[in-house]
C-alpha cells in the first residue's frame, strides 16, 4: 500500500533518488476530485493528440514521389503511428490549391470556376476515394474515423484575388480569379463560390453514407494571410486588413450557403504579438480584424511558435512564447470577446511549436527536434487548461514534407515526423525512419479519460492529470531552465492495490541529444520524481479498480469589463467584474495581463474587493528579458505576460472590483480577470 506522506528511496536503472534528495517543487493529484471547466471534463485525443496532415496526403507512402521513391523502414505507417499512439488528422492547407490547378475558368462568368467542372471533378473525386481498389487507397478509406476533425486551409497564390499569380495552369489555360469589389460583386465572391463548391461536391457531409472522403470540421478562410499579403509579399501590391477582413467575411458567408454544417474562421495570425508598439499593432491589425469579420467567424484561429533560435549581431535571440506570454495572448482574445461578443468564439490552434531560424540552413538533428518538442509539450499543457475554449490544436508535424527540400543546397524540411536513416550521426541508409518528433506521441500515447484536480506549488511546473477506468495519467512539466526534483502525492491511491506503473520521461541528455526512456516501476508510485530541465514527465498507473471521483472542482473564468488600459504612475486603475459566483470554498486566482517595457515594475498594489493582496514573485516561464540569468539572447522586447496572483477566495464577490496601482508609468493592463475554482469538499493544499 501507499504512503505518500513519506519520502521514499527508489533505485533503477536509469536514475536513483535517496532520502537526502529534496523536492524542489510539490504536486498534488485528488483521485476522488473530478476537475470541470465550463462543460468540459476529459480529454479529446482528436483535438489534441494531431499533427499536420491528410488523409489523402501521400506523405504516409512509401516508394512514390514524395518518399523519393524510398521505403518505410517502419513498415505499416498507418498502423505504427495512427493506430499503436492512437493519433488523429489535423489540418491540410494544400488540396484546394491543387485541385483548383485542374478546373477551367467559367465560360459565362470571367474570373469564376466553372461550377460544372467542379461538380464532376468532385463526383470523380468521391466516387475515386471509396471505390478505388489500389493499396494505398485501401489503406485512406481504414482510418476514416481518424479525421472527423480535420482543418482545411488554404494559401495566398493562387488563391488571393488580386490578378497576381494565374490557376488552371495544367490546362494551358491560365486565369485569375475575379478582383472586382462592387455591391453586386464584393470582393472575393469568385472565391467564395468555388470554396463553397469544392467542399459541398468533393467530399460528403457528415453522417451521409455517400461516397467520398468526410467533409472536413473546421475551414480556415487563409493560412497567415497579414504575414503572406502584407508583409512578406514577394514584390505583389501588399493587402490591406480592411481587405484581408472583407474577404474573410464573403469567403464565409459563401462556404455557409453550401455547406451550412462547415464551422468557419480565420484568421490565423502567424505571431499574435499584441503588445508591439505599446499594442498598436493589436490595435491597428488584430482588433481591426476581430471588429469587422470576427462576429461572421465561427472561431478565432491563431499560430503559436517559440522563437527559439533568432539571428542577430549579438547571437541568437530566445523569444518564448511558452508561459505568461501565451497566458496574456489567449486571455486578450477572450476578454476582447467577452466585452464585445454576445458569445466568446472558440479558438482553433491550427499551428504551435518552435522555429530555431537560426538552424534553417542546417541538416537534421535531434538538438532542433528538442527544440520543437519542449515548445510542444509545454504549450499543449498550457491548451488543456482551456479545454472550453480550444476547439482543436494541432502542432506543425508533417510526415516527410519534401516540398519544403531547398532546392540549391538539398537540405530537408526542417520539421517532419520521418527522416531517412542516413541523417542521424553514424548511421547510413536511405530508408525512411522516426524524427526525435515521435517522441511527443510515445510521451501521450494511451492518455484520456476524465480530468482529476491537479495542483503544484511551483508556476513553472505544469501538471495534469485524468483517469480511464482503472488506469491513472499524471503530466509533469517543467518550464524551469535547470534541473530539479518533484515532491508527487496522488491522495487516495493507498486505498487502491496497485497493478502497475510506467514512467515516461522526455529531455535532453548528453550532447545535445533527444533522450526518451519508458521504465517500468513496479507497483509502486514514486514520491519524487527528476525533472531535468524543460523535461516532460508522465506516469501512467493501473489500480486494481475503477476510479469514479464523487468530488469536483468547477472552474470558471470571468473577464473584467475593461481592457488595454494605459499605465500612469500612482494613478489608481479600477476594474470590475460582474457574475462572480462564489462557493462555500474554493481557490481564486487574479489573471493580470501587463505589457510593459523591461525595466518597468511589474509588482503593483492590488486591490481585490478593498482588500490589499499580495503579488508572488514568480510567474509562468522566464522572465523575457535579455540576459536574463546571465544568457546572453534570452529576450523579448518588452514584458508581455498574464501574473497568476492567488486571492483569498473569501474576498470574491458577485460584482468584484480589482483596483490596481502602479509606482512608474508606461504600457498596458492587458486584462484582468478572475479564476474561479469552486471546490464541492474542501482541499487542503501541500
Amino acid at each position: 500500500m501507499l504512503k505518500t506522506s513519506l519520502m521514499t528511496t527508489l533505485t533503477c536503472a536509469a536514475f536513483a533518488f535517496s532520502q537526502a534528495a529534496f523536492a524542489n517543487a510539490k504536486i498534488q493529484v485528488n483521485l476522488d476530485v473530478a476537475h470541470h471547466v465550463g462543460d468540459q471534463h476529459s480529454f479529446d485525443r482528436s483535438r489534441f493528440i494531431t499533427f499536420h496532415e491528410t488523409p489523402s496526403g501521400h506523405d504516409l507512402s512509401d516508394k512514390n514521389e514524395q518518399s523519393r521513391g524510398l521505403k518505410h523502414a517502419v513498415g505499416n505507417l498507418h498502423e505504427d503511428f495512427l493506430v499503436d499512439r492512437d493519433v488523429y488528422f489535423g489540418r491540410d492547407s494544400g488540396d484546394v490549391q491543387w485541385r483548383l490547378h485542374y478546373l477551367l475558368q467559367s465560360f459565362s462568368r470571367e474570373g469564376w470556376a466553372d461550377p460544372y467542372a467542379i461538380n464532376k471533378a468532385g463526383k470523380d473525386q468521391r466516387t475515386w476515394y471509396s471505390t478505388s481498389k489500389d493499396k494505398r487507397d485501401k489503406m485512406i478509406r481504414k482510418y476514416d474515423d481518424r479525421y472527423g476533425r480535420m482543418i482545411y486551409s488554404t494559401q495566398q497564390r493562387p488563391i488571393w484575388p488580386d490578378g497576381a499569380t494565374a490557376v488552371a495552369g495544367a490546362t494551358g489555360r491560365p486565369w485569375h480569379f475575379s478582383s472586382i469589389d462592387s455591391a453586386e460583386e464584393p470582393f472575393g465572391s469568385a472565391v467564395g463560390e468555388f470554396l463553397g463548391l469544392y467542399f459541398n461536391n468533393y467530399f460528403r457531409a457528415p453522417g451521409s453514407k455517400d461516397d467520398g472522403q468526410i467533409k472536413p470540421m473546421f475551414f480556415e478562410v487563409m493560412n497567415e494571410p497579414v504575414l503572406g499579403l502584407m508583409e512578406f509579399t514577394n514584390g505583389m501590391k501588399p493587402a490591406t486588413i480592411k481587405q484581408i477582413a472583407k474577404y474573410h467575411n464573403v469567403v464565409a458567408t459563401y462556404v455557409r450557403r453550401f455547406n451550412p454544417e462547415m464551422k468557419v474562421g480565420g484568421y490565423s495570425t502567424a505571431y499574435p504579438d499584441y503588445d508591439t508598439d505599446n499594442f498598436a499593432e493589436w490595435e491597428k491589425i488584430d482588433k481591426y480584424f476581430l471588429d469587422i469579420a470576427g462576429p461572421n467567424m465561427d472561431f478565432i484561429s491563431l499560430h503559436l511558435y517559440d522563437l527559439a533560435a533568432v539571428p542577430t549581431s549579438e547571437g541568437p535571440k530566445e523569444q518564448l512564447r511558452r508561459g505568461a506570454n501565451m497566458e496574456a495572448t489567449l486571455d486578450m482574445l477572450d476578454a476582447y470577446m467577452a466585452i464585445n461578443y454576445d458569445e466568446p468564439k472558440p479558438l482553433v490552434i491550427s499551428e504551435y511549436g518552435s522555429r530555431a531560424n537560426a538552424m534553417l540552413d542546417q541538416p537534421w538533428s535531434s538538438y532542433r527536434d528538442w527544440q520543437m518538442l519542449k515548445s510542444m509539450n509545454a504549450m499543449l499543457m498550457q491548451m488543456l487548461e482551456r479545454p472550453n475554449r480550444i476547439e482543436q490544436a494541432v502542432p506543425f508535424v508533417p510526415v516527410k514534407a519534401e516540398w519544403g527540400r531547398d532546392p540549391k543546397t538539398g537540405i530537408p524540411y526542417q520539421w517532419r515526423l520521418l527522416i531517412q536513416q542516413k541523417e542521424r550521426p553514424g548511421q547510413s541508409g536511405n530508408d525512411w525512419v522516426y524524427s526525435d518528433l515521435v517522441h511527443f506521441y510515445d510521451l501521450w500515447n494511451g492518455v484520456q479519460g476524465k480530468r482529476l484536480d491537479s495542483w503544484a506549488s511551483d508556476p513553472d511546473i505544469q501538471v495534469d492529470a485524468y483517469v480511464d477506468g482503472k488506469k491513472l495519467y499524471i503530466i509533469a512539466n517543467s518550464l524551469e531552465n535547470k534541473d530539479l526534483h518533484l515532491d508527487l502525492s496522488v491522495f487516495g491511491a493507498d486505498k487502491l492495490k496497485i497493478k502497475y506503473v510506467e514512467l515516461r520521461q522526455l529531455s535532453l541528455g548528453k550532447n545535445k541529444q533527444v533522450e526518451y526512456v519508458s521504465k517500468d516501476m513496479g507497483n509502486v508510485i514514486p514520491l519524487s520524481l527528476p525533472m531535468a530541465a524543460e523535461s516532460t514527465s508522465v506516469l501512467a498507473i493501473e489500480f486494481n479498480k475503477k476510479l469514479n471521483p464523487k468530488e469536483k472542482v468547477e472552474e470558471s473564468r470571468l473577464f473584467a469589463n475593461s481592457m488595454t488600459q494605459d499605465i500612469a504612475a500612482k494613478d489608481p486603475m479600477t476594474f470590475t467584474i460582474w457574475g462572480v459566483e462564489p462557493a462555500a470554498q474554493g481557490e481564486a486566482i487574479l489573471r493580470l495581463g501587463l505589457g510593459r517595457k523591461h525595466g518597468l515594475s511589474l509588482k503593483p498594489k492590488v486591490l481585490v474587493n478593498g482588500s490589499e493582496i499580495k503579488i508572488p514573485d514568480d510567474f509562468r516561464g522566464y522572465d523575457q528579458l535579455h540576459n536574463s540569468e546571465g544568457k546572453p539572447g534570452r529576450a523579448r522586447d518588452n514584458f508581455f505576460g498574464v501574473l497568476e496572483i492567488p486571492v483569498p477566495y473569501e474576498l470574491l464577490k458577485k460584482i468584484t472590483v480589482v483596483e490596481l496601482t502602479f509606482p512608474d508609468s508606461g504600457g498596458k493592463v492587458s486584462s484582468v480577470a478572475i479564476q474561479n475554482m469552486k471546490h464541492s469538499k474542501p482541499i487542503k493544499r501541500l
